[in-house]
């Protein structure tokens, strides 16, 4: 639909303009929420896993942006989902698949699938260059919102704030590599200097 596509777009646009991590997620996930709010959407997360994660470390994702009271709260406390099967988030990730949970379903209720209030939710990985960076959580009060074509929508999103995360992340490691070479030439051209001022003073000046 047309309001899907302009959220597509909105999304599109944060993700090529924004090179800062932290800063891109929280952008993210505000549009997302703004633009499905007819869909009764109150409630979008990004959970993502850092390098030492994603390398077969400690098995967690953590709750990075969020929008509305719940999110406020639990990035307060600094919630974080363990990466097995009794989550959404942790199936997402370990599965590398959607969920789509329900409160009609069996699972729904029980299983963390669900926030307070939430009658839907679908839980969408981030996926670039063949790994994982996390998931993206988003829930509704309305049920049987996420259907086969708006789960779609919100997997290309979710793509492509992976492949923004994903070249944000390199942007930011070319940028501490440059800088590190930057402060060994200078202290290297520093040195130089006193070396030589030290083994060859200097007493006239010639043009």
């Amino acid at each position: 639909t047309t309001k899907q596509l302009q959220a597509t777009a909105a999304v599109a646009h944060a993700c090529s303009s924004i090179l800062d991590p932290e800063a891109l997620v929280a952008e993210v996930v505000n549009q997302i929420q703004r633009e499905f709010a007819g869909m009764g959407v109150y409630y979008v997360g990004v959970f993502l896993l850092d390098a030492e994660m994603e390398g077969g470390g400690k098995r967690t994702a953590l709750l990075k942006a969020a929008t509305g009271s719940i999110g406020r709260r639990l990035l307060d406390q600094g919630y974080e989902v363990a990466l097995d099967g009794l989550s959404a988030v942790g199936r997402c990730i370990t599965q590398q698949q959607s969920i789509v949970a329900s409160s009609k379903s069996a699972s729904g209720a029980s299983d963390g699938s669900l926030l307070e209030g939430a009658r839907a939710g679908a839980t969408l990985p981030l996926r670039s260059r063949g790994r994982v960076l996390g998931a993206l959580s988003v829930q509704s009060t309305q049920e049987g919102v996420f259907g086969e074509e708006v789960v779609g929508v919100l997997e290309a999103m979710a793509d492509q704030v992976a492949v923004a995360l994903d070249n944000a992340r390199l942007f930011a490691q070319t940028g501490a590599a440059l800088k590190e070479v930057q402060d060994a030439q200078r202290r290297y051209l520093e040195q130089a200097w006193k070396e030589f001022l030290s083994t060859s003073p200097v007493t006239t000046v010639e043009y």
